[in-house]
C-alpha cells in the first residue's frame, strides 16, 4: 500500500519478516545477519530511500567484531530469559542486605528489576 507525505511524495513502506530463533528455552534471538539482508532487500526493491526506520527491536543487543563488521553473536531479543536466575539472586541480595525495600527499588528503575531490564 502505498501513501503520501504532506508534500504528496511517495511513502512506500516495506516489511520481511525473520526468524525467531529459540537455542534453549527462554533464550531468544534473532540473526542479526539476516535483518541485514531483509533491509538490503527492501532498499534493492524501491531504489533511492532517504530514509530507514526499524520498528519494533524494543531493547535487542548486538556486538559486532570491529575487524571484521560481523556480529559476535546472534542478537539477544528483549523476550529473552537467560538472566532470570541472576535477576532472582539480585532480588534476594537486595532484600537480605536491607539496602531497601524491594519495591522501593523497583520503583527507581526504569522497568522495574527482571530480566528485560538486565539485557
Amino acid at each position: 500500500m502505498n501513501k503520501q507525505d504532506v508534500k504528496q511524495r511517495q511513502i512506500s513502506p516495506a516489511a520481511i519478516a525473520y526468524k525467531q530463533l529459540t537455542p534453549h528455552p527462554g533464550w531468544v534471538e534473532h540473526d542479526p545477519l539476516e535483518i541485514l539482508r531483509n533491509i538490503r532487500t527492501c532498499l534493492n526493491h524501491y531504489g533511492v530511500v532517504d530514509a530507514i526506520g526499524l520498528a519494533h527491536q524494543c531493547e535487542s543487543v548486538v556486538a559486532w567484531d570491529a575487524q571484521s563488521g560481523l556480529p559476535l553473536y546472534n542478537a539477544i531479543i528483549w523476550q529473552d530469559q537467560r538472566t532470570e536466575k541472576t535477576v532472582r539472586q539480585l532480588m534476594l541480595f537486595i532484600e537480605s542486605c536491607y539496602i531497601m525495600s524491594l519495591p522501593a527499588f523497583q520503583s527507581r528503575t526504569p522497568s522495574g528489576i527482571s530480566h528485560y531490564s538486565f539485557i
